[in-house]
């Protein structure tokens, strides 16, 4: 009896790897095909531009000074501004970039602060020759970023538009208006 449960038992356990296996071979299969399908679909806006440790997406037209840079809300890429970008380029040179980790950006080193954001986008702005000054144009958590760009490179940033941002805090403003103590 205890044969026939050891046998079962290891039949069950071979069994089992070989159908987890074939599941992780079909899911990287997957994975490589939608890669390659999105690729085709959605073809990247701009060029990767080494910025420090990582790739980053830099999208720029236009001519003139100063240079308007354009930084997304939260958990959205560079396209956001696909509306926005051609009609700046009509009477400046406009740059949209994607963070890391979003669009067609590398991920980047964590923690993923406004500090670390700040500094990676001026070392792609220096690599990818777009330089100074700047008008930084900031929406929702975009806003976070490049006032921290502004504090940090003062002499590079000549002005800032903030497109509903967010503040630091805001978090506790809005706990004080909802549960007033």
């Amino acid at each position: 009896m205890g044969k026939i449960v050891i046998r079962w038992g290891g039949r069950t356990i071979l069994t089992l790897a070989a159908v987890g296996s074939v599941l992780a071979c079909a899911g990287s299969i997957y994975q490589i095909v939608s890669n390659w399908r999105d690729a085709r679909r959605f073809p990247q806006r701009g060029i990767s531009v080494q910025a420090g440790k990582v790739k980053l997406n830099l999208d720029c037209y236009g001519q003139g000074s100063p240079i308007v840079v354009l930084d997304s809300g939260g958990g959205v890429p560079a396209i956001g501004w696909i509306k926005v970008q051609p009609d700046v380029a009509k009477f400046a040179r406009v740059c949209s970039y994607d963070r890391a980790g979003y669009g067609w950006s590398e991920p980047g080193p964590e923690p993923r602060t406004s500090l670390q954001i700040a500094t990676e986008l001026k070392m792609l702005l220096e690599a990818a020759g777009e330089k100074g000054p700047y008008v930084l144009v900031g929406h929702s958590f975009g806003g976070y970023n490049i006032r921290v760009f502004t504090a940090r490179y003062p002499n590079d940033v000549v002005g800032l538009v903030l497109v509903d941002a967010s503040h630091e805090d805001e978090d506790e403003r809005v706990e004080g208006i909802v549960h007033p103590q």
